[in-house]
């Protein structure tokens, strides 16, 4: 069920953190668009801009040889801003412009998927949500997920190292 504002103080307040969230991404945007460093772009599948992504964008945002920047999705908006991290929307006109320019795409299933098609001339780099945890047993069957447009997958331990290889 969708929230809708009922009351004018609840619309002036929903009007308020629009123009925060739009500010904050126009920003973003701008930081990046005009930046002479390479730029990578972190997208993920769940709704909740979460897990391996989020962790993966809060530790390398602040890096000094790139600029690294998250396609969230509506409903992760606040979870961003919060975090103080930097963003754009998805499937949004900022997204697709950073994505055509975007040496590398990040992304927890696919991030072609995660972000848009538009990366699709990008490095592309699998953050896999749960880290094949959930794969552990189907990794040696005939019938393995493979997506032959993932050029790397980082593994946050030895043991998902193993399994990821194969």
């Amino acid at each position: 069920m969708k929230w809708t504002p009922s009351t004018l103080a609840e619309r002036l307040y929903a009007a308020y953190l629009n123009f925060r969230y739009s500010l904050v991404s126009v920003r973003t945007f701008v930081r990046a668009f005009f930046s002479r460093k390479p730029l990578f772009l972190v997208g993920c599948h769940s709704p909740i801009f979460a897990g391996n992504a989020f962790h993966f964008l809060k530790n390398t945002c602040r890096l000094p040889g790139a600029v690294v920047i998250g396609v969230a999705p509506r409903r992760s908006y606040y979870l961003m801003l919060k975090s103080g991290l930097p963003w754009v929307p998805r499937k949004s006109w900022m997204a697709r412009v950073l994505s055509r320019r975007a040496q590398a795409a990040f992304g927890t299933i696919r991030p072609i998927s995660d972000i848009g098609p538009e990366v699709a001339g990008a490095l592309q780099v699998l953050l896999w949500h749960g880290m094949a945890l959930k794969g552990i047993g189907l990794q040696g069957l005939s019938n393995a997920t493979y997506f032959p447009e993932i050029e790397f997958t980082i593994a946050t331990s030895p043991f998902t190292c193993g399994i990821q290889q194969r």
